[in-house]
């Protein structure tokens, strides 16, 4: 199936690819007579009871899983008229959700009653809790100095799980730490959800921030991976790693478990009223979008 999958999406990126497989095992996993492995025929996909069981998710789940139908109808070259036009439902009716801007009842509940702003105190009391770790210089140690950078870098910067991609040195491809001898580090996200419309996006860091990871990288010294943090075998920490280990920490401090998706809601409403005064004048201007009214703000 991955095979058939990478020949009907050439442009997709290897993480894309995976994205793809692991949405059609979970949908696979809804047919009546599902076995380990997923048919690479795609008669699967024209199963009735499957049609009814997706139809019966919450939206939240259902709209992946209709993409990852869509995606293995046209790998198995299969009639897709069923799964594009609940892939497009699907979408429309996400998009008019959240439109509405509401938090959902989940939402609500992981959201700390300080915001944004319990990110950073987050940061700081997961340091001194751990700090102990930090000094015996094991594997252990390093991953978890690697969780407060994590903290540290989100409290002002609400990314994805990007943090997990970030090199300590540029390289031909991929996301990086751009350090210069004096002055603010940067981030350079050139691997992103909208690197196909945005390109490249360039990141301004703070001096505390700089500083923490000047620190941490003096800290880290030579290890087997250019990759900013480490999990804790010392390797690569993957974005997978990282949503589960801020889940583990919000929960262990805050007493609510919540990852990135949630810290990057709190950090837009912190923002709202800015945001909206924003929209309202692109409006007023007759402006397509903020980036052009912005041309007009000149210093």
């Amino acid at each position: 199936m991955e095979d058939k999958l990478k020949s009907v999406c050439q442009n997709c990126t290897k993480p894309t690819i995976q994205v793809y497989m692991r949405n059609i095992k979970r949908l696979y996993k809804l047919h009546p007579d599902n076995k380990e492995e997923v048919p690479a025929d795609g008669k699967w996909l024209a199963n009735k009871t499957l049609h009814k069981k997706l139809k019966a998710l919450p939206l939240n789940q259902r709209r992946h899983l209709s993409v990852a139908g869509l995606k293995a109808c046209r790998a198995t070259k299969k009639d897709d008229t069923f799964w594009l036009k609940q892939m497009k439902d699907d979408s429309d009716k996400y998009s008019e959700e959240r439109g509405k801007r509401t938090l959902t009842d989940k939402e609500k509940e992981r959201i700390p009653k300080k915001g944004y702003a319990a990110i950073k105190k987050l940061a700081a009391e997961y340091a001194k809790r751990t700090k102990k770790a930090w000094a015996t210089k094991s594997n252990t140690g390093l991953y978890k100095y690697s969780i407060y950078i994590a903290l540290k870098l989100m409290s002002e910067v609400p990314l994805r799980n990007t943090a997990a991609t970030l090199q300590i040195a540029e390289q031909k491809a991929g996301n990086f730490i751009d350090i210069p001898k004096k002055g603010n580090a940067k981030l350079v996200i050139r691997e992103h959800k909208s690197a196909k419309k945005l390109g490249t996006k360039e990141i301004p860091l703070s001096r505390a921030v700089t500083n923490a990871i000047r620190k941490f990288i003096r800290y880290r010294k030579d290890q087997p991976h250019d990759f900013l943090l480490s999990n804790k075998q010392g390797e690569k920490l993957t974005k997978s790693a990282l949503g589960k280990a801020l889940h583990r920490v919000t929960n262990d401090i805050l007493g609510k478990s919540f990852g990135s998706r949630i810290i990057r809601i709190m950090a837009a409403q912190k923002h709202s009223a800015a945001l909206e005064k924003a929209d309202a004048l692109a409006n007023a201007m007759l402006h397509a979008n903020k980036t052009q009214t912005l041309q007009y703000a000149k210093k």
